[in-house]
């Protein structure tokens, strides 16, 4: 099924193909995994999930409810977490501020959506937004600002190493001097202070889990770098659409401040709404893990 979502050979939700492969197994799903407990979700508009083994690769807010004709994501806020202490220590930092965003942007040639992200996010901040485009956006201007940003987003590309998890990347360069892509590694040795990092790039959400079920990805880097929240994606995503779900995601989320995890259920719905993009594979790549708020 993950790979069925992740497939762009056949996008068209009205196709046989699609309800077979896609829309009944995520329906099959809803029905042994929540709908036993919708009883205890009444009152309640926001899911936790915390995943096991393979599960952190599966995208529960895309679950369908045959019934309702609905995606659980239309119903409720989801937001995920590697574990309870994380989530405990993502929420004691107390990092709620959105107003100063640094966004850094890099098209090494098919990318041709990049900078107009960059530059539909730069008015969602301003005036208190820095932009960087190209080679001018490297690792060393997210490590000068320190704690002068509350947001740092990366529109770029993005590759996850499954056989060799700390060697995965994105094609961001790792200082001004050196030409090669910044990877998990570098993540560690970065001072962040920030309430959230967005990777708008393909496979930044995928980790390699251990017996232990501890992960190596990037949003471990990115979390024991220092942020609160950390936004990636489960799948190598299209560019377009991922420049309009960023685009409503931070307007919801900075201009008419709603939680984090409101402002992707909304932005979700945004993108799900277009008729070409009514695949999940446009829509329910993004996750945002850490704390929702």
């Amino acid at each position: 099924l993950a790979c069925a979502m992740r497939e762009t050979s056949s996008l068209d939700v009205r196709a046989h193909e699609f309800i077979r492969d896609v829309r009944q197994p995520l329906a099959a799903l809803y029905d042994m995994m929540t709908r036993p407990l919708l009883q205890f979700l009444r009152e309640r508009r926001h899911l936790i999930v915390s995943p096991h083994l393979f599960w952190h690769y599966f995208p529960f807010h895309a679950l369908y409810d045959r019934e309702q004709k609905c995606y659980l994501c239309d119903r409720y806020e989801v937001t995920y977490c590697p574990s309870a202490s994380i989530l405990r220590l993502c929420k004691g930092k107390e990092r709620v501020s959105r107003e100063h965003g640094v966004i850094l942007a890099r098209n090494t040639g098919n990318l041709p959506h990049a900078d107009r992200e960059a530059d539909l996010l730069e008015k969602a901040f301003s005036p208190n937004s820095r932009v960087f485009k190209g080679d001018d956006a490297h690792l060393r201007r997210i490590a000068d600002i320190k704690n002068q940003a509350d947001i740092i987003h990366l529109a770029c590309h993005g590759e996850f190493n499954h056989d060799q998890p700390f060697l995965s990347g994105i094609d961001i360069v790792a200082d001004n001097l050196k030409n090669r892509r910044l990877y998990l590694l570098d993540l560690f040795n970065l001072k962040l202070d920030c309430n959230l990092v967005t990777l708008s790039a393909c496979e930044s959400g995928l980790s390699r889990f251990t017996m232990a079920d501890e992960l190596v990805g990037l949003s471990r880097g990115l979390f024991y770098a220092g942020a609160a929240s950390v936004m990636l994606s489960l799948w190598r995503v299209a560019d377009e659409s991922t420049s309009y779900l960023m685009e409503n995601f931070y307007w919801h989320y900075v201009k008419n401040h709603q939680t984090k995890a409101r402002a992707l259920q909304l932005a979700m719905q945004a993108v799900k709404a277009r008729p070409e993009y009514g695949h999940p594979y446009f829509w329910a790549p993004f996750v945002i893990l850490g704390d929702w708020r």
